[in-house]
């Protein structure tokens, strides 16, 4: 540890928010830690079929009804830009409805690459309860 030395009047949020963004960051964008990410998941709806949009849709949905803060992405744009976007953003978690969802299921990852899972659709809530 080092001590801090400022010349200005204070710290304010945004040199935190500065701080934070330069020691937390990988070659993809940023990882904010869970205690300050902007959301816990980012949901990706990767894919054309309708189905795959509504299914991301009810996610969100019963996620916000549990009090999980999320961003969802369904846009009308590639996949590839979407992931890219999701990278850069940092949010902690990224749950991709996709092919899985032939399964019943969706793939979620931490956004530092460390874990991988494929949860069915019936125990996203309690999965994601048990993360946070």
């Amino acid at each position: 540890p080092k001590t801090l030395i400022m010349g200005s009047y204070g710290i304010g949020v945004s040199r935190l928010l500065a701080t934070l963004a330069e020691s937390k960051n990988d070659n993809l964008g940023l990882a904010w830690p869970i205690s300050v990410a902007p959301a816990f998941i980012h949901i990706v709806a990767a894919g054309k079929d309708l189905n795959i949009y509504k299914t991301a849709y009810n996610i969100a949905k019963k996620l916000e009804n549990n009090n999980i803060e999320i961003i969802l992405d369904d846009r009308q744009i590639s996949a590839g830009v979407k992931f890219k976007d999701a990278e850069l953003l940092g949010v902690p978690y990224i749950l991709t409805v996709g092919q899985a969802l032939a399964n019943s299921a969706v793939e979620i990852k931490k956004r530092d690459g460390t874990e991988k899972k494929l949860i069915k659709l019936d125990k996203i809530i309690d999965y994601v309860n048990q993360i946070r």
